[in-house]
């Protein structure tokens, strides 16, 4: 006997209140266009959702970064580095929002705290950058910077430059001998001979002056453009030599600009070589051969002859024994208003003559300095033994002799 499979084929219906408590959206049914459509709609429950934003604002500030295109480096110069800070560089900023990872096109060379620079080389470098400051331990951003490509870059310049002082210029002055600076007509003046003028920009971070055999004379750190060395009223300064010849001067910078002094020479017709040397953040640096030409001064005597009158002298006894005769005249010295000493050749022995009669004479001078006049007062004193004299025709005895004028620095 065969048996069958008979399979019931019924319509199942459950009650949708059942599944009432669920959270079931909107549920529209587009089915069998045939028949009417129904529509079911279930009771609309929900629950408020929140949603925590931490939102971090950051404003770019504008860096100073100096580029050399020999080394492929980038160095920003910063006020202060913290000493967790870390750092990269990125082309767009949107690109902080995934994370924080070094653009391929640069590597971190150097984070030097104490110069408060940071140092990249770099594969091609675009007209626009963000330097990002973060913290190493934590990955959070503390301060994002901007540069533009811009003029300022690190080259290695050189030249060979004369700076000349007129005679006009005062020991001690201070005179600004920056090449676009026109007040220095009157004081100097400064030659170009070959290359370019020295270049100063925030970038250096020191300056050295060498003397020509290459030894260090002085290093002159710069902030802001700003440092010096015996650029003051003070006698001392820096040497340079040249055989048994000396130049005493000063040196310093401000706002960017160059500054000489000079103290003292030993002999105006000489120039004084040196060499200056700028250091720039990244290690780059420019040479320059520098000469100084100090001041040659024409002084004037206002009156070139002397009268020494014995007939009315100052009768001196020496050691009891001889009787010296003195007298004196003066000499007047257009100084320009320099500090100024005067001393006779030979210790001021003149041989005075009349026909066949001669006689020495010893001249010695007192300076009267008087600061708030360019005229100095050389007084003279003639003075002879009496003796020496006595058998002497009277009348007018003639000589020659000369004066020596100093610096006095």
């Amino acid at each position: 006997m065969k048996k069958f499979k008979i399979l019931l084929i019924t319509n199942l219906i459950f009650p949708l209140s059942l599944f009432s408590n669920s959270e079931i959206p909107n549920i529209y049914i587009f089915d069998n266009p045939e028949r009417p459509i129904t529509t079911i709609e279930t009771p609309k429950n929900r629950d408020q959702s929140n949603l925590n934003l931490t939102i971090s604002k950051f404003t770019t500030t504008e860096v100073i970064g100096f580029y050399n295109s020999k080394n492929n480096r980038i160095t920003f110069k910063l006020d202060y580095i913290e000493k967790d800070n870390s750092f990269f560089l990125c082309e767009d900023i949107k690109a902080l929002s995934k994370n924080i990872k070094n653009n391929s096109n640069f590597k971190l060379v150097e984070i030097n705290s104490l110069d408060s620079t940071i140092t990249f080389e770099y594969t091609n470098l675009p007209k626009k950058l963000f330097l990002v400051s973060y913290d190493s331990s934590s990955k959070k951003i503390n301060k994002i910077y901007t540069w533009k490509n811009s003029s300022f870059s690190f080259e290695e310049n050189s030249g060979n430059i004369l700076f000349t002082f007129s005679e006009k210029y005062t020991p001690f002055e201070i005179i600004n001998f920056s090449k676009l600076n026109k007040n220095i007509e009157n004081k100097g003046s400064v030659e170009i001979r070959s290359g370019e003028y020295i270049s100063l920009n925030s970038g250096i971070k020191e300056v050295v002056i060498r003397s020509l055999k290459g030894d260090i004379l002085k290093i002159i750190p710069l902030k802001n453009g700003n440092g010096t060395y015996r650029l003051a009223s003070s006698k001392q300064g820096i040497l340079l030599k040249d055989g048994n010849s000396m130049l005493n001067f000063g040196i310093g910078f401000n706002n960017y600009d160059l500054f000489l002094q000079i103290k003292g020479t030993s002999d105006s017709t000489k120039e004084y070589p040196f060499i200056l040397e700028t250091l720039n953040f990244d290690g780059s640096f420019s040479l320059y051969n520098l000469s100084i030409k100090p001041a040659q001064y024409s002084f004037k005597i206002l009156n070139s002859e002397l009268n020494l009158n014995f007939n009315d002298t100052t009768i001196l006894n020496e050691n009891g024994k001889e009787e010296v005769l003195v007298t004196s005249d003066e000499i007047y010295i257009d100084s320009k208003g320099i500090d100024i000493d005067v001393k006779f050749i030979n210790n001021g022995v003149v041989t005075l003559r009349q026909n066949e009669y001669a006689f020495d004479l010893s001249l010695t001078g007192i300076l009267e300095k008087d600061s708030s006049s360019d005229i100095k007062i050389f007084k003279v004193f003639g003075k002879i033994n009496k003796d020496k004299i006595i058998t002497l025709p009277q009348g007018e005895y003639s000589g020659r002799t000369e004066i020596t004028i100093f610096i006095d620095s």
